[in-house]
């Protein structure tokens, strides 16, 4: 049967046939898995109490051994496929392993189930009706015609006990005495009780299919638009990184002719002619820390780290480096820097340029938006295996309509741009990027009027010596 399977997977409709981007879909497929593995237990649990209870009850006619049989058997195929089913990786694995893999589970449980099937004396007790709920599974992890080639190999299964009797291969089991032989007798009966399980089962496939199949392309085209705007924003930064780079050149050409002037190395300027070259030099320095900016932005969201660029790295020596720079940016409008640090080694995966990057954009952004004579806080604290940076500044604050925003490219609030005009709006998009390159989580709280709070979690690191 799994090589049946196989060959209809090569032959999927419509959905498989026309998508081909996988991730997402297949992620949804992996936690279906689970939650079938996590349903299976309560099977395995009602098999097992069975066999303890039957012999307790009236139905003596019911022999527990399959009851065990059944459950010992369902126990050790969830315990492998459970095994199994943890080894998949998302980026890996491919549709057909996944459905292949739910097959193989579906199959196990039609063949306990017709045991059990079997046990209770086949159409005495409607026990065979349990197949539709594997049915209904069945259709949310394959396609419609391979959810139908299922529901009708379990109903072939399962009453495959019965179709054994009726010819004399295995021995008749009976529950109620006389009940039994009176509907083999009558095959009128036999063939409603199994045109009835046939019309809900196909009724239960038909319903929980159309609707599967609606569920998996919903997940296929939002995989389809993920991509998409993946590319899309890797073309704008590719855009960004090209027109960055060609203006960057001349600009720095028309700064130093700019100072040249400015320093009077072409012949002595007028006053006035001297403080609009002057203002000319800011723009380009301003116009340059930009460009600078934007380019060390799309570098770190098209960052890939890896395990020979990350190496253990201590926290202090970069933050203390950051600090005495934020110090020298503060004196101008007297705003103090002041550290309360751990004792001893805080041991992260990261590089000392990405850190410098994270700590400097947020700690020149704490002192770019204090009051004069202001203090920023900064503050780590260790627990377990993290730690947490905060920087606190007394300022100016982010306004609530503007917080859910302050991380988009080249945006800054009103209030920012009123205070500081030197801004890029780069800075903590540049800080997010680089924290989620070093897996650190970054938050932040903000009043308007009292200041700002970033946090840094960091998860510490043992090394050995």
């Amino acid at each position: 049967m799994v090589h049946v399977l196989d060959r209809m997977m090569q032959n999927t409709d419509e959905i498989d046939q026309t998508q081909r981007v996988p991730h997402f879909h297949i992620r949804e497929l992996i936690r279906r898995l689970h939650w079938l593995i996590q349903i299976r237990w309560m099977f395995i649990f009602a098999c097992l109490a069975g066999y303890i209870l039957l012999p307790l009850t009236t139905l003596t006619n019911i022999d527990s051994r399959y009851f065990l049989g059944a459950g010992l058997f369902l126990l050790t195929n969830n315990l492998w496929h459970r095994h199994q089913t943890y080894q998949f990786d998302e980026r890996l694995v491919e549709t057909q392993q996944l459905r292949i893999a739910s097959f193989l589970q579906v199959l196990g449980d039609y063949i306990a189930l017709a045991a059990i099937v079997y046990a209770t004396g086949s159409i005495e007790i409607p026990v065979m009706f349990l197949v539709l709920p594997n049915i209904i599974l069945s259709a949310l992890f394959f396609t419609k015609r391979q959810s139908l080639f299922i529901c009708l190999m379990g109903l072939t299964v399962i009453t495959l006990p019965l179709i054994l009797e009726l010819i004399g291969m295995v021995p008749v089991i009976t529950i109620y005495d006389g009940v039994k032989q009176t509907m083999i007798n009558d095959s009128l009966r036999i063939l409603m009780y199994m045109g009835i399980l046939t019309c809900c089962s196909l009724y239960c496939w038909y319903l929980v299919s159309h609707i599967a199949e609606r569920l998996i392309k919903g997940e296929l085209k939002l995989e389809a638009d993920y991509w998409a705007m993946q590319r899309l924003s890797e073309a704008k930064n590719q855009a960004t990184l090209h027109a960055t780079h060609e203006l960057k050149a001349p600009l720095a050409a028309i700064k130093s002719y700019v100072y040249t002037l400015r320093d009077g190395y072409a012949g002595p300027l007028p006053s006035r002619a001297q403080e609009v070259v002057q203002r000319i030099g800011q723009r380009c320095d301003r116009l340059l820390e930009r460009i600078s900016d934007t380019i060390r932005l799309a570098n770190l969201k098209s960052y890939i780290a890896n395990e020979d660029q990350l190496r253990p790295f201590d926290l202090l020596p970069p933050l203390i480096r950051k600090i005495e720079e934020a110090q020298q940016i503060g004196k101008i409008r007297n705003v103090q820097v002041i550290l309360a640090a751990l004792p001893g080694p805080l041991m992260v995966v990261a590089t000392d340029e990405h850190l410098r990057t994270l700590f400097g954009n947020l700690l020149t952004n704490a002192v770019n938006y204090s009051f004069d004579n202001g203090i920023v806080e900064v503050q780590l604290k260790r627990q377990d295996d993290i730690v947490q940076l905060a920087i606190q500044d007394h300022g100016i604050g982010i306004p609530p309509d503007a917080q859910s925003k302050i991380f988009e490219d080249h945006y800054r609030a009103i209030n920012a741009a009123s205070h500081y005009s030197g801004g890029s709006g780069l800075g903590l998009p540049i800080a997010l990027a680089t924290a989620s390159i070093l897996g650190a989580k970054l938050s932040f709280t903000s009043e308007i009027g009292k200041g700002t709070c970033f946090t840094l979690i960091f998860k510490l690191r043992s090394f050995p010596r």
